[in-house]
């Protein structure tokens, strides 16, 4: 069974501000001299993380034979505080904080959930009980919601550069024949005129296109080109079929939901 260091012990080795939540070695060691700030910073990272792709339209896309695309995302970090190595054991920071604090050895957890936050203000044993931990459990839930909104908003000017970016693309490229519902280069050299490449697996068609200028390669629903082209925007809404043939983007059979 583990035997922990004697506080009496500890005292001697460490000092601890409360007021900052760093630790301060008072014995030399080897590699450790007198007076440097004291602990090391963990996590955990979670690799290989994929999610599905999606369109403009946050609708999933698919590969050429109707699975799902998947892509990879980048590797999750998982902060789990400060540690310090003592006699060959590995002690969580704010364990010691409250042992040097208070005499004692106990279970600590971090009001706010920043566990890289060890000032003494921040430091609660009493989890399922005290009023502090229903405050952290407020002032978290309004950090969430604050944080999620902040993401929401980043997400949105993303896809509204990217809706404006396509928007001038298909614009700058591309003729659109409403009554036929087919689309042309604008600087092809013969009346190609079609329908797009179809969508296997969702019936729908879509255009395709490396952009000279930006040399960004793109796709582009045939319904939301249409669209464009017969508006010059980008729909506000969802661009529906009338008679819910997907490859028919005649501008009749288009209406915005």
């Amino acid at each position: 069974m583990r035997k922990d260091i004697q506080i009496d012990s500890l005292q001697k080795l460490l000092t601890y501000d409360p007021n900052t939540g760093l630790f301060t070695w008072l014995q030399r060691e080897k590699g450790r001299p007198i007076g440097e700030f004291a602990g090391t910073a963990v996590h955990r990272v979670v690799r290989n993380r994929q999610a599905y792709a999606v369109d403009i339209n946050g609708e999933r896309k698919r590969d050429p034979d109707g699975n799902y695309y998947l892509e990879n995302i980048p590797d999750l970090y998982i902060p789990l505080g400060y540690v310090l190595r003592i006699d060959g054991r590995t002690y969580p920071a704010h364990t010691l904080a409250h042992a040097l604090q208070t005499g004692k050895w106990a279970r600590v957890s971090h009001l706010n959930g920043n566990k890289y936050d060890n000032r003494w203000s921040n430091l609660t044993t009493d989890r399922d009980k005290s009023l502090l931990f229903k405050i952290k459990n407020v002032g978290m839930q309004e950090q969430q919601s604050q944080a999620a909104i902040r993401q929401q908003q980043a997400k949105q000017e993303g896809d509204a550069i990217k809706r404006k970016d396509l928007t001038d693309a298909v614009l700058r490229l591309y003729k659109y024949n409403p009554t036929e519902g087919t689309f042309m280069r604008i600087h092809d050299t013969y009346e190609n005129w079609t329908k797009g490449t179809p969508v296997k697996g969702n019936g729908s068609r879509t255009l395709s296109f490396r952009d000279k200028i930006t040399g960004a390669k793109s796709n582009c629903p045939c319904h939301i080109a249409a669209y464009i082209l017969q508006t010059g925007a980008f729909p506000e809404g969802k661009v529906k079929h009338r008679n819910e043939d997907k490859s028919d983007n005649r501008w009749e059979n288009l209406y915005v939901k």
